[in-house]
């Protein structure tokens, strides 16, 4: 049952970050760019099926939408660092954190204690960014919150709340045997 409803969300989501930019004639495309603070820019590249991440071409990317005060998010971070320390430059991940800025200090002390190996981006410097893609993936601002690309850049899951560390491995291991 609990895969059932998982599954209808995901398509759910998938469908509605494609419908909201169904392809339009002369239409611009939307590019932001990511920036933080120690961290590097990430220039996004708008697609009509998802978004492609400069420095990230070929590799699936997972964006995850999180906050310091989330004790959902603090159990999945690990299980997030675990991932890209054993699939290294193999994939991507993104973090955007979503609550009340943090302040140079928490920042500090988040990055000691979860050993992020991954970018960390706040949602005020990126605010159009997290507003535009939250829109097309049905964000309601419940976290954490998980949108997976595939290595074209394409939406392959939209996942609202936890990811266990088995859930992760199963969605990259498939994605990398593509």
């Amino acid at each position: 049952m609990f895969k059932t409803i998982i599954t209808a969300v995901i398509l759910t989501g998938i469908t509605l970050f494609g419908a909201q930019n169904a392809p339009v004639s002369a239409a611009p495309v939307k590019t932001f760019t990511l920036t933080a603070k120690g961290q590097p820019a990430i220039t996004a590249k708008d697609l009509p099926d998802g978004m492609l991440f400069e420095g990230y071409g070929g590799k699936p990317v997972l964006l995850n939408f999180f906050g310091k005060n989330c004790r959902y998010c603090m159990r999945e971070i690990p299980h997030l660092v675990a991932l890209k320390k054993k699939y290294g430059n193999r994939i991507g991940i993104i973090g955007m954190h979503v609550q009340q800025r943090m302040s140079d200090g928490e920042r500090f002390m988040l990055q000691k204690r979860l050993g992020f190996n991954y970018p960390i981006y706040e949602y005020t410097d990126n605010i159009e960014f997290v507003r535009y893609v939250g829109a097309r993936a049905g964000f309601t601002g419940s976290i954490p919150f998980n949108i997976v690309f595939d290595g074209k850049g394409k939406v392959v899951q939209i996942i609202p709340g936890y990811l266990g560390e088995k859930d992760l491995e199963m969605i990259f291991s498939d994605l990398l045997k593509r």
